[in-house]
């Protein structure tokens, strides 16, 4: 990690992206939601994209206890590592 820099949000922004599209994950809720629930945002422009014909975008989403949108690579590397151990 970055040295002397303690804000968890700037560490995650500034890890490099392996691929041309990405998602950095900004925070979590440790809660269950009611359906019907209603978000608020306040969003500052902080960091300018046009320059690079970038996006921003806010993503609510569920994860899986792998970690992703999609429990399949994570089941992968479960099955591959117990394949592993075991031959």
């Amino acid at each position: 990690p970055l040295e002397h820099v303690t804000n968890e949000h700037f560490v995650v922004w500034m890890r490099v992206a392996t691929r041309p599209q990405f998602r950095k994950l900004y925070g979590y809720i440790e809660q269950t939601i009611p359906a019907g629930t209603e978000f608020s945002f306040d969003i500052n422009l902080n960091y300018v994209v046009e320059s690079f014909e970038g996006t921003k975008a806010i993503i609510i989403s569920t994860n899986s206890i792998t970690g992703g949108k999609s429990t399949l690579i994570g089941q992968t590397f479960y099955y591959m590592g117990f394949f592993c151990l075991f031959c």
